[in-house]
């Protein structure tokens, strides 16, 4: 662009250029008779990027074109470069965190299960003990009660095999569970609770 036209000169014209993000990347180069540095300075403060004297040479002009694109399109690829260089960074840091939540995972796993196996145990033993015909198998709704604990060792088992898994980094399956019969189950196990603690009371 030349620097004096009406209406809008070449200093107006580039700053409105960078202002646009569909042209804030077009190379300026501004042509001019005059040689005064201020005219110069305001120029480049605009977002110039070269300018050339008249009156000027073809060959010259494109030079200068040619450097000016040159240099753009490595702009572009070494912002490309960064984007993939963060890009890489994050998923790195992400597979790192994930590591780690696994092994936390896998670790917390392990403590659930240890308790459950003793606790199936336990119910297998009780169970035997109580018999249909035994005095104690109708005593206060144990078997109930029994049915319940044994339930919900299920489910932690349940839970603690599916850290594991997660944790082993290994497919998980398809599982489903109904929402019904954890809450029906949740509301046997306080009911028994807070009946125990009435009769303790």
């Amino acid at each position: 662009s030349d620097i004096m036209m009406p209406v809008m000169d070449g200093i107006e014209l580039a700053r409105k250029l960078r202002e646009q993000p569909a042209t804030r990347e077009i190379p300026i180069i501004l042509m001019s008779a005059l040689e005064d540095v201020e005219t110069k300075l305001e120029g480049f403060d605009a977002g110039v990027d070269d300018y050339v004297a008249k009156p000027f040479q073809m060959p010259e002009l494109r030079a200068r074109l040619a450097v000016h694109l040159r240099l753009r399109a490595q702009t572009r690829e070494l912002e490309d470069a960064l984007d993939r260089l963060k890009k890489s960074e994050a998923t790195l840091v992400h597979n790192e965190r994930m590591a780690i939540l696994g092994t936390v995972v896998a670790g917390v796993a392990h403590e659930i299960n240890n308790p459950i196996h003793f606790m199936q145990g336990n119910i297998k033993l009780l169970r035997k003990r109580l018999q249909p015909g035994s005095s104690e198998a109708s005593g206060n709704g144990v078997r109930e009660m029994l049915d319940d604990i044994q339930e919900s060792a299920e489910r932690l088992e349940f839970v603690a095999r599916e850290l594991l898994r997660y944790g082993r980094k290994e497919a998980a399956p398809n599982d489903t569970m109904n929402l019904r019969e954890v809450v029906d189950l949740a509301i046997r196990i306080v009911s028994a609770r807070a009946d125990g603690a009435r009769l303790e009371s």
